[in-house]
């Protein structure tokens, strides 16, 4: 039984990280919700306060904590969590709220973990709350990812949580720096548990990185985890800026900067990020 989060996928916004949570989530060991959040949200708050006495506080906050809703979990199905294991610490805490959706899923011994792009700006605090966690961080060509940014800007999309991303290409490459940085900070963090993956190779040999991954795991890999668009989990709404999760998974999006991106601003683009493509393997 597992008794707190202990895998989180990290990766910029439009590099796959939504793909490959579906992928890992797939898996019947392995239970990733959809992004939330509130892992790291509620640290300040909860962190240091004794457990199991501040439970109800916590899962107070949970419930009202954005994007929780779309877990689809009532107040008292978390209730009946943590009533079946009382949490000691924060993140036994949060472990209850994980296993709740877990086992609303009919997983409720897998692995559990999380999902989200927001942490990529948080590693040391993911470090210090959960410091055996294992990451699994994903990267992307930045011409790519910059022209995902770019179609994404262009678009109307009338929800709440639909993401707000830099068209500017000088914005960009500061912020997907950041991000690179981040992943270096994390790999001095979790050492050998931090696996880093290319979106360009899950795309063109899905079978062949899913089996690290499950190996960085200690799991066989399962067929399963290819067929992730016909078990999705994702809430309805997220599609309208998420809807190639519906497919398989194919290379048509590797390489797309060669056509779709301007070549003022591919060139800036690799004058700026040219180190770090190059680390990654993208030059």
């Amino acid at each position: 039984m597992t008794t707190l989060p202990s895998l989180f996928v990290l990766g910029s916004p439009r590099s796959g990280t939504t793909v490959f949570r579906l992928m890992l989530t797939s898996h019947p060991e392995i239970c990733i919700p959809p992004e939330c959040g509130f892992a790291l949200w509620l640290a300040a708050r909860h962190a240091g306060a004794p457990f199991p006495e501040a439970t109800d506080a916590f899962l107070d906050d949970v419930a009202r904590s954005k994007k929780f809703e779309t877990w689809e979990l009532s107040r008292e199905a978390l209730a009946e969590e943590v009533a079946r294991h009382p949490p000691g610490s924060y993140p036994e805490a949060t472990g209850c709220v994980y296993r709740a959706y877990a086992r609303k899923r009919g997983r409720p011994g897998a692995i559990l973990g999380d999902k989200n792009n927001f942490y990529v700006d948080h590693v040391d605090t993911l470090r210090a709350v959960f410091p055996d966690a294992r990451v699994h961080w994903i990267t992307r060509d930045p011409r790519d990812v910059f022209c995902s940014w770019r179609d994404l800007g262009a678009r109307k999309i009338d929800q709440a949580y639909a993401p707000q991303l830099a068209t500017d290409p000088n914005e960009f490459c500061s912020t997907w720096l950041k991000a690179h940085v981040a992943m270096e900070t994390a790999h001095d963090h979790f050492g050998g548990r931090l696996l880093h993956i290319r979106y360009e190779d899950l795309a063109t040999r899905p079978e062949k990185v899913l089996t690290r991954c499950c190996d960085h795991l200690d799991l066989r890999f399962d067929p399963e985890m290819l067929n992730f668009h016909s078990r999705s989990d994702e809430p309805i709404d997220f599609l309208a800026w998420k809807e190639k999760t519906t497919s398989p998974i194919n290379a048509s999006m590797v390489g797309r900067h060669h056509t779709d991106l301007p070549a003022a601003d591919r060139t800036r683009i690799e004058q700026s990020l040219g180190p770090a493509m190059e680390a990654l393997g993208y030059l």
